[in-house]
């Protein structure tokens, strides 16, 4: 197989590998960006997945992988792993000059040292070592392959903002299919009840975020039970239990998550947010959002981005209007998250406010291409 060669890219780059500083926490960031300089020598060479455009013309699920100066072609179902194996050269390189003392001097860290070896270092070193012993690798490799994939899905759910008109929130709701209101009018043309338009009209967020999560690289067997926000915590809590295939073997898909130290998580800001660098929010998450009274999340949508130092939030969901179907469509939006939330009416002497209750975060196997036996 030939060595990736830096090249230009026809057409728009499908990933942006390298997250912007203020959406991810600072050594993710750090780690990306000397991961960056990693991939742009001839580290890079021995990525077996890794190939020219000239090597497979015209094949179909292949996508550009732009990363340190680097346009690599690779196999979209083996994006993560490509991902994975970039960052572990990048981990053996911080590895060498940790132990070596030799960071200040190197070119391939010059413009990240003090960046890198603050956030970094921290990271992944032992805090209880006087010496450099090293730990966590595989969490600071796996955190930051899972922000880049996640990007993808912020990606999809910006060019689907960007796009007039509600056709993608209809492909949204045709996930759930159409069913029958039993207690609806009768249609005199069949005798039975009619259709409720597009299913139940509260799941319409949730089948839009999982919209955006396949169009993101997303396994689409996971999807089909994201629909409200009881389905989508049931999901992430790994309930019911449920098998996968590895390796020809059927496992347990919670027990192979956490062998792979990234499970599916789902998380509630306190009420109310002080201090915005503090929340766990990154591109590609699911914003669950709280329109009532501070309790319990009741809308669903997708980050696609959050700034950590002023606190903005914008999102993108596919259930934005009125709720009547005629008039729901994918929006984009943005609020500032720290602060006091703003009351909008009483109840029983109870505040309502809108708050952003938590968010809802998927495993980096859930967008690798396995087998979901039923």
């Amino acid at each position: 197989m030939s060595k990736p060669v830096a090249r230009p890219v026809a057409g728009p780059t499908l990933a942006r590998d390298l997250p912007r500083p203020s959406d991810q926490p600072a050594h993710t960031h750090a780690f990306d960006a000397f991961a960056g300089a990693v991939c742009a020598d001839s580290s890079v060479a021995g990525l077996s997945t890794a190939r020219q455009a000239v090597d497979r013309p015209g094949v179909s699920g292949e996508e550009t992988l732009t990363y340190g100066g680097q346009s690599l072609i690779v196999d979209g179902r083996n994006l993560t792993a490509v991902m994975t194996r970039i960052r572990w050269r990048a981990m053996d390189r911080i590895h060498e000059l940790i132990s070596g003392g030799t960071a200040a001097s190197d070119p391939a860290v010059k413009g990240y040292v003090q960046f890198l070896f603050g956030e970094v270092g921290g990271a992944i070193k032992d805090p209880a070592s006087a010496t450099n012993r090293l730990e966590h690798w595989y969490h600071v490799v796996s955190e930051s392959v899972l922000a880049a994939v996640q990007q993808r899905v912020a990606d999809a759910a910006g060019t689907s903002a960007d796009t007039p008109g509600k056709a993608d929130a209809d492909a949204g709701r045709k996930k759930i299919g159409n069913r029958y209101d039993p207690t609806g009018e009768i249609d005199p043309k069949t005798g039975q009840h009619k259709l409720v338009d597009s299913g139940e009209q509260a799941n319409w967020c949730g089948a839009f975020a999982s919209l955006l999560y396949e169009r993101g690289g997303g396994n689409a067997a996971n999807s089909p039970a994201l629909g409200g926000e009881g389905s989508l915590r049931s999901q992430f809590d790994y309930k019911p239990a449920r098998k996968m295939l590895v390796d020809g073997q059927k496992v347990d898909v919670e027990t192979y998550h956490s062998q792979r130290g990234s499970r599916r998580t789902v998380i509630s800001f306190p009420d109310p947010i002080t201090d915005p660098g503090a929340v766990d929010l990154q591109p590609g998450d699911i914003v669950l959002l709280d329109n009532a009274r501070g309790l319990n999340p009741d809308h669903i949508q997708t980050c696609e981005s959050y700034n950590r130092t002023t606190g903005v939030l914008t999102t993108v969901g596919g259930n934005e209007g009125t709720g009547k179907a005629e008039v729901t469509i994918v929006k984009r939006g943005s609020r500032t998250v720290p602060g006091q939330p703003a009351p909008n009416t009483a109840d029983e002497n109870t505040p309502k406010h809108v708050r952003v209750w938590g968010r809802a975060r998927w495993s980096i196997v859930d967008f690798e291409p396995h087998v979901y036996p039923r």
